[in-house]
């Protein structure tokens, strides 16, 4: 016989409710079944509440063709997100995990829904299927967050020289933004 468990919670929802528990000192509470919200989070007195959906990713910045930027590039993650779940989705904030093999600290971009569906519209991304690649780089002694799906080697080394960034493709400040959550 072999036993299956109630629910499982996965390593980035693990990580994002504990920052916010320990951050915040907000209650973060698991549902018990899949309802498309990974995590939701009441304020103190249980009143008022916000969903999250959570998307882990293990760090890409050593794959071979990375290895140029391994001084550049703090953390790379990839995911793919289905469209018509995005659209349709009931988490209202989005959190992607990126768990760098260089360093032990996690980095959180922590986005409202709304905000990543006009970013994936901005970039052209109409598939069904939405690949993306969010890269922690460090400029200037601080880190930035950006969307790099879709640029050419060219492009990206133009970006490591210099701090001209696309705007529509930094995501600097939704990086650790747990303040985005407080209600």
């Amino acid at each position: 016989m072999v036993m299956r468990p109630i629910f499982t919670i996965h390593a980035g929802e693990m990580l994002v409710a504990d920052q916010i528990e320990r951050v915040l000192k907000l209650p973060v509470w698991v549902p018990s079944k899949d309802t498309g919200v990974d995590l939701l989070v009441t304020d103190r007195k249980n009143k008022k509440a916000v969903s999250l959906q959570v998307k882990f990713s293990k760090d890409f910045s050593y794959v071979k063709n990375m290895l140029k930027y391994k001084d550049w590039v703090q953390a790379c993650g990839w995911w793919v997100i289905n469209r018509r779940k995005l659209l349709n989705s009931k988490a209202q904030i989005w959190i992607f995990v990126l768990y760098p093999i260089k360093k032990v600290k996690p980095f959180f971009v922590i986005i409202k829904k709304t905000e990543l569906i006009k970013l994936y519209k901005s970039l052209g991304q109409r598939k069904p299927m939405i690949q993306t690649y969010i890269w922690v780089v460090e400029n200037n002694k601080s880190n930035v967050a950006i969307e790099t799906r879709g640029l050419k080697s060219d492009q990206i080394e133009k970006y490591r020289m210099s701090d001209k960034l696309d705007p529509k493709r930094v995501l600097t400040k939704y990086l650790n933004n747990w303040d985005s959550i407080k209600m």
